[in-house]
């Protein structure tokens, strides 16, 4: 069972409640945020939901035990309880919302849409998980609907503010996605495991994270260009030379250069999450 808890990954769960955030923050930039209630509400229902599918997620990935041991037995089963059970407290936490008047037509679509790619990521037959575009699914998932989710939920129509920021969000997670892969490169390759960096090898995938780092800054000018405003956007390129850093760095490990593989996860993950900090904190104070 301890086992079973230290696989909810935490991290994952608090990125989940950073982006969440996030889209609060832009509805009270917009002047509308005004309840509380349902933000707690809707960002219990996003954690007991990803909780969830990653416990279900865990079990289907398991191979049964091949003994009729009841210990055995029951560590196997214990992740797809624990998943129903939080999946039948967010199916409570959804009786609420719509009990509650917040569970309308958009707040029902991006929770529909959530829900209907957590059961294509973690359950037979599709199981994403094990495609070679779970990073891809993971970072839309994550980084746009959850956002919209917040945004949604406060009664608001979905504005624009929230793709201008979720857009360039994504590039840096899947390209932090990315980076976490290629460890696992050479066993990926000899196990014939279906991964991007696989499919497109290990070079043209240190390109594309150069490329996905540097289109999400990119992003972010352009959509100060046509309405993001420069008080919100400007912070995040203070991230930028940590990125070009990362970008020089594998470069180096392309030329030959054995790599830290801890300095460059560290900058990956400080490219991405500093980045989400940055622009709720801004739009939160401003």
């Amino acid at each position: 069972m301890k086992r079973n808890l230290q696989q909810i990954r935490p991290l994952w769960l608090l990125n989940s409640a950073l982006l969440y955030s996030l889209g609060a923050g832009i509805a009270d930039y917009l002047g509308e945020f005004d309840d509380w209630a349902t933000f707690f509400v809707g960002l219990a229902w996003v954690l007991t939901l990803q909780m969830g599918f990653q416990f279900l997620e865990i079990y289907f990935r398991a191979a049964p035990p091949k003994s009729e041991d009841e210990s055995q037995k029951l560590a196997y089963e214990a992740p797809l309880w624990f998943g129903l059970t939080a999946l039948t407290l967010a199916t409570t936490l959804t009786i609420v919302l719509q009990r509650g008047a917040a569970l309308d037509n958009a707040v029902g679509l991006v929770m529909g849409l959530i829900f209907l790619g957590a059961v294509a990521y973690a359950l037979p037959p599709l199981r994403l998980v094990d495609s070679a575009y779970r990073g891809l699914l993971i970072s839309a998932l994550l980084v746009n609907l959850i956002p919209a989710l917040a945004f949604a939920l406060q009664g608001a129509p979905l504005h624009r503010l929230v793709s201008m920021v979720t857009f360039p969000l994504t590039l840096l997670h899947y390209a932090m996605t990315l980076v976490f892969e290629f460890p696992a490169y050479a066993g990926d390759v000899k196990h014939q495991r279906r991964t991007i960096l696989v499919r497109i090898g290990w070079q043209r995938g240190i390109l594309l994270i150069g490329v996905l780092n540097l289109s999400a800054f990119l992003a972010l000018g352009f959509a100060m260009l046509v309405g993001l405003p420069l008080q919100i956007a400007a912070p995040i390129f203070l991230v930028l030379p940590l990125a070009l850093f990362l970008i020089w760095y594998f470069g180096r490990v392309a030329a030959g250069v054995k790599p830290n593989w801890q300095a460059l996860f560290s900058a990956a993950t400080l490219i991405y999450a500093f980045s989400v900090y940055l622009l709720a904190f801004a739009f939160w104070t401003r």
